[in-house]
């Protein structure tokens, strides 16, 4: 039974990266862009943790950064089913010229686990700062399961996820990412992350797409 929901849960996600990353969409008239993040997480007991993560983000079918992000993050793991966290993020933003922004967010994040796939749901509370700007608060849920297998021999967690962002003064849903990825763990204290990325901003009266192609390291302290 085990090895029948791996198989089921490999083949979903094979075939939601051709649906929506097969050779044509990148001849697309949506834009491309790619987006690197680098970490350094510490665990500071076995209840605490704190992690720096810097971000950089190219469009213009990755030609431009238009943003980049530092990251201050503390997490407090509450009980095995449940974790919280606080970060603060400041970001520089391009439009004409790069604006600065402030993000403080709140996490929680409900756990599921039955080996071997992880449920996680994490629920964030985001206040946006942004220069010359009134103060935006925004709700956003992700979604999403990972298992944990091998591939020749090689252990790796893929995943899926769906996020929903929600505009706090209008109550409307005004993004979505759909995200299917492969986590690799790098020698003993690296984790790789590569991932790619639909992408859905609701402008004005239609939905535009962007296909984001995303890696992550981190280095583990």
């Amino acid at each position: 039974m085990k090895k029948l929901f791996q198989n089921f849960f490999w083949t979903v996600f094979v075939i939601y990266m051709f649906i929506f990353y097969c050779p044509f969409r990148l001849f697309s008239k949506d834009d491309i862009q790619y987006w690197h993040s680098q970490s350094i997480s510490k665990q500071l007991d076995n209840k605490w943790s704190a992690k720096l993560r810097l971000d950089y983000r190219f469009n213009q079918n990755v030609d431009q950064l238009f943003m980049q992000f530092t990251d201050y993050e503390v997490n407090y793991y509450y009980k095995p089913f449940l974790y919280l966290s606080a970060n603060y993020r400041q970001v520089y933003q391009k439009s004409d010229f790069f604006h600065l922004g402030h993000r403080p967010h709140l996490n929680a994040t409900l756990i599921c686990r039955r080996n071997p796939f992880t449920l996680k749901n994490r629920l964030r509370l985001e206040c946006r700062l942004r220069e010359s700007n009134e103060t935006v608060w925004r709700y956003r849920n992700k979604i999403g399961v990972d298992v944990k297998m091998k591939i020749i021999d090689i252990s790796c967690r893929p995943y899926i996820e769906d996020e929903i962002f929600i505009n706090g003064q209008s109550g409307e849903r005004e993004k979505n990412w759909l995200i299917g990825g492969l986590k690799i763990p790098v020698m003993k204290h690296y984790q790789f992350d590569v991932y790619m990325m639909l992408q859905s901003i609701k402008k004005a009266v239609k939905w535009e797409n962007d296909y984001i192609i995303c890696t992550s390291i981190c280095y583990l302290i």
